[in-house]
């Protein structure tokens, strides 16, 4: 189940492909898991996690590589909304 740890890199401004490249899945796995598909883990509405969760279906924690591509897509999505912030505050001149 790669949903938690996708969600949180397109939450940081990562694409699904992005993601998927990130997690080392196909695409069509991170898409299938995020729009709730037949095969994509069924979650408890309450707390996000597989039913009957007693951890030995959470996803690994992200390796280094993947935590270093996270901070690299926030940095990303941090300098994007300066630059939109800049072009706005011209925009307003």
């Amino acid at each position: 189940m790669v949903t938690r740890a996708a969600q949180e890199l397109i939450e940081n401004g990562a694409s699904q492909r992005k993601a998927a490249e990130v997690l080392g899945v196909d695409h069509k796995t991170v898409s299938n898991d995020l729009r709730g598909g037949e095969n994509s883990p069924h979650t408890d509405s309450k707390n996000g996690h597989s039913k009957g969760d007693s951890g030995e279906n959470s996803p690994p924690a992200l390796t280094p590589k993947q935590k270093a591509a996270l901070e690299a897509a926030e940095r990303e999505r941090a300098i994007r909304q300066r630059l939109e912030a800049g072009q706005k505050k011209k925009a307003r001149r």
